[in-house]
Formats: C-alpha cells, sequence, structure tokens
C-alpha cells in the first residue's frame, strides 16, 4: 500500500472491479483545473482524489470549487483520501475519508526492514531526534532537554541546536542524526539509547515515523503531539509502558501544558538511563504490533469505501 498501483489494486479487489474501473489523481501534482478536467474524461470510472495535509502550498485550495460536481446528471462517485474536504463544505459527491498515506508508506518500509534489524536492548539515554525547529520543540529543549541534556543524545536541526555551534558535547554522535526516515541508517543511535522523546508535528491529529521508529527500535517513548496520542495507541494494541511513563499530559487540551506535564511527571525517569533489557519481550510485542496496527488502520480505509459504494446503487449497475 505504499504507493499507487498498490492502492488501486487492493481497492479494486474489496470492490470486486476491475483495475481499469478505477482511476486515482494526485491533488497536489495538478492544478485544480486540470483535476476538474480529468474527472470529466473518467465520469464513468471510480475516482479517488489522493492529496496531502500541505497540498495547498504547492498549488490551489483544494476546498473550494467541489459542488459542479452535484450539477451533474451522471455524478462520479469521488473518494478523498486524507481529508481535504473539511467538515463545514460538505459535497454529495466527495466522500471523505481519512488516511495518513505518508506515515503508512513509512511503516511499510519499517516493516520490510524488520527481518534484518538487529535490536540491542541495552541500557542508556534518552534520545530525541528533530529535524524541523518548530516552535514546540524549541520550547522543549530551552526549557528541559537543555537543562538535562547529560542524560539525552538530541539532534534539532540539521546542523545546529537552537543557533549553538556543533560540538562533541552537544552532538554525542554528530549533526547527521536528525530524524531523516530511515531507521536503518538511525538503528545504531537507537541501539545506543533506552527510550526516546518523541516531538511530533503537531499539526494535525496524526502519529509520522518519529513514532513508529520508537516502536521498531524498541523503545518505550513519552510523546509530545495531539492529545489523546497515547490513547490512541492504547486503543490500537500498543503497549505504552503505564507502570514505568506517566502519561497523565495526554489528557490536556493545551500542547505547552501537555509539555510542561510530560516533563514534570516523569523527571525521575528521565534523569536516569532506561534499561530495556528486563522490558523486552514487551517491547518486541509491540514491534509486532506494527503489522496488525496496519492491517488495522488499511482494512478500516478499504471498509469504509466498500459502505460508501454500496450506498451508491446507481454506481454499481
Amino acid at each position: 500500500m505504499h504507493n499507487h498501483g498498490h492502492f488501486a489494486n487492493a481497492l479494486s479487489i474489496s470492490l470486486h472491479k476491475n483495475r481499469q474501473d478505477i482511476e486515482m489523481f494526485f491533488l497536489y501534482r495538478d492544478t485544480i483545473e486540470g483535476v476538474q478536467e480529468k474527472i470529466a474524461n473518467y465520469r464513468d470510472k471510480f475516482l479517488v482524489l489522493v492529496g496531502q495535509d500541505e497540498s495547498r502550498k504547492y498549488i490551489f485550495d483544494p476546498l473550494d470549487n467541489w459542488e459542479y460536481l452535484d450539477r451533474w446528471a451522471q455524478k462520479p462517485l469521488v473518494i478523498d483520501v486524507d481529508y481535504l474536504a473539511v467538515d463545514n463544505k460538505p459535497y454529495n459527491r466527495l466522500h471523505r475519508v481519512w488516511f495518513n498515506q505518508n506515515t503508512m508508506a513509512n511503516i511499510e518500509t519499517l516493516l520490510m526492514h524488520q527481518p534484518i534489524m538487529h535490536i540491542q536492548y541495552t541500557k542508556g539515554p534518552w534520545l530525541s531526534l528533530m529535524h524541523g525547529l518548530h516552535e514546540h520543540r524549541v520550547y522543549t529543549f530551552e526549557h528541559y532537554i537543555s537543562k538535562i541534556k547529560h542524560n539525552f543524545v538530541y539532534s534539532y536541526g540539521q546542523q545546529a541546536v537552537l543557533g549553538h555551534e556543533y560540538n562533541d558535547h552537544d552532538f554525542p554522535f554528530g549533526p547527521e542524526i536528525y530524524n531523516n526516515n530511515n531507521l536503518v541508517s538511525l538503528l545504531p543511535y537507537f541501539n545506543q539509547c533506552g527510550g526516546s522523546v518523541v516531538s511530533e508535528t503537531c499539526k494535525d491529529f496524526t502519529l509520522t515515523e518519529k513514532t513508529f521508529q520508537a516502536i521498531m527500535a524498541g523503545h518505550p517513548f513519552l510523546l509530545i503531539g495531539i492529545k489523546g496520542s497515547i490513547q490512541y495507541l492504547r486503543h490500537h494494541g500498543f503497549d505504552v509502558f503505564d507502570d514505568l511513563l506517566n502519561h497523565d499530559y495526554d489528557r490536556l487540551d493545551d500542547l505547552y501544558d501537555r509539555i510542561d506535564r510530560l516533563f514534570a511527571d516523569n523527571t525521575q525517569i528521565l534523569s536516569t538511563k532506561i534499561d530495556r533489557y528486563s522490558i523486552a519481550d514487551r517491547l518486541e510485542k509491540n514491534r509486532w504490533q506494527l503489522w496488525r496496527y496496519r492491517d488495522r488502520v488499511t482494512g478500516d480505509l478499504f471498509q469504509k469505501i466498500v459502505d460508501i459504494y454500496s450506498n451508491e446503487p446507481e454506481r454499481r449497475a
């Protein structure tokens, strides 16, 4: 499911349709007029519009101008994967289905490499790897990690930490260890650490490769993310180590309140090295839980589309 073809093939099987009856368009690769023209040319097919959270920065506002679909006598069934159609702009023929494609593609890569990953459950400091210097990450470093950095391996940005020059003390493994979507290259650093403080993007309710890399690397983790992120992982069967870590922060509404509470409630464990050997069996179960999570999320996606399709009898004629 990590590319266009896999998605369309799996969807055709779920809908009991021929592959050639399904057309997929990537909104961020076209203009709104171009997408409209393509839809007009494929009105007899099952259409899937694929978007990304940041597609607007490329070409157009994808939330506008879809009402023209309702004016056609014979209307296509259009599925919007991701959430480009907001709740206050419903369109009769544009169905909203949430699916975080980038994250699922990264999970597929993690699963593909799992058999060759050698996890070393050793005692070590905390790991916090970041690439972009978002405001909440600057806040986390300035107020907390910089004060206990003797027990952290961290990287904020590619070449510097908040403007400070690179030095061996600040970056024990060098500036190249910022999160880079490649766990194979980062695994030696994960293996030398005992747990992760993961700082998510925090734009929408989504978990990215940052969280799932920590899981695949066999790390217990604290999560700076959207409210309810930890509960979401619990719901999907992941062990979040409530007996070791205090996740009360996950229930707070404000992001910065969550950050403050995370560090306040976990001061002692963040000041110690984590011995993963004693919980290695639970960490291994978390790693294998990624397979079940992948299957559940993609299964839910296809079921939603099948349900929409089954309620459109004119399209099944």
